[in-house]
């Protein structure tokens, strides 16, 4: 028993012994004032207590165990809402799944950098925070980190040899940073120091990377959730590949966005460094990065 189980235990003992002791000592008073016999006084005496146990028990356990049946009634009745609900989003998941996959039309040989038009808000997005339980969330279809993260997941990484000499990305102002340098990955989703940064570049990037995410109320309600992402040269205005995925929660679980109780489409894996490099690896094979000398 914890701390505050014993707080109230004390309190219940409290309560019974000290209405008993005042019972009988009214009623002792009582009975003397009115010269009751002493053998009812001594039968009296026994029952009254009995019946103070009962009363506090009427008082304090029956209205809990009434909440507590109430409560109970209720998680079935929302468990059942969520089974039909889940139960429907089977076949519209497996529909929207036949869209999936990855269309290439183009790929493009010794890129040096990319722009992107828009930063992704997953988890550890800055100061966002990721909405799990939302089945709105709008990135809930690709859950890895976001904000600075996600800039540097573009940037040169001597572990996995993906990655680009720079990434340019679209402020809200329209204005063109530049991040150049090495990414190993950061804890805090903080770029490190040996990032640089330069502003409005004269040459932004040819080649851009952009996402849209599927918010569809007809598919959400069921917590299925999509994201295209496309790549495109700005030059020519031409869409060189895109990659469409989907996730669903997983129908034994609660209603949580998060990578091991959710299924995908259209994407290979199912914890976030998984999910990542999928992304990142169909992005390269388009994009082919120019070869770095380390």
């Amino acid at each position: 028993m914890g701390p505050i189980g014993e707080i109230i235990l004390m309190i219940v003992t409290v309560l019974v012994v000290g209405s008993i002791i005042v019972i009988l000592i009214v009623q002792n008073i009582f009975f003397a004032l009115l010269d009751i016999d002493k053998s009812i006084r001594k039968k009296l005496n026994i029952i009254m207590p009995i019946l103070i146990v009962f009363f506090w028990a009427f008082i304090l356990i029956v209205p809990a165990q009434l909440s507590n049946m109430k409560d109970k009634k209720i998680q079935e009745k929302r468990y059942a809402e969520r089974e039909a609900a889940r139960t429907a989003a089977e076949p519209i998941f497996k529909e929207q799944c036949k869209k999936s996959g990855e269309q290439i039309y183009r790929t493009v040989e010794n890129v040096d950098g990319v722009l992107l038009l828009k930063i992704w808000r997953g988890a550890n997005a800055d100061n966002d925070k990721p909405l799990y339980n939302d089945p709105q969330w709008e990135y809930a279809a690709w859950d890895v980190a976001g904000g600075k993260s996600y800039i540097g997941y573009f940037l040169n990484n001597p572990k996995n040899s993906m990655g680009y000499s720079f990434v340019d990305v679209r402020l809200d102002d329209n204005q063109i940073e530049r991040y150049l340098g090495e990414y190993h990955g950061s804890l805090d989703g903080n770029l490190p120091d040996m990032v640089d940064t330069e502003l409005n570049p004269i040459e932004p990037a040819q080649y851009a990377i952009t996402f849209e995410n599927n918010t569809d109320p007809a598919l959400r309600k069921h917590w299925i959730a999509g994201t295209t992402f496309k790549i495109m040269d700005l030059q020519t205005n031409e869409l060189l590949a895109e990659k469409i995925i989907f996730t669903t929660v997983d129908k034994s679980s609660a209603d949580y966005w998060r990578n091991d109780r959710v299924h995908h489409c259209g994407i290979y894996g199912h914890y976030e460094e998984e999910l990542k490099n999928d992304v990142l690896q169909f992005i390269n094979s388009v994009l082919k990065p120019r070869e770095q000398k380390y």
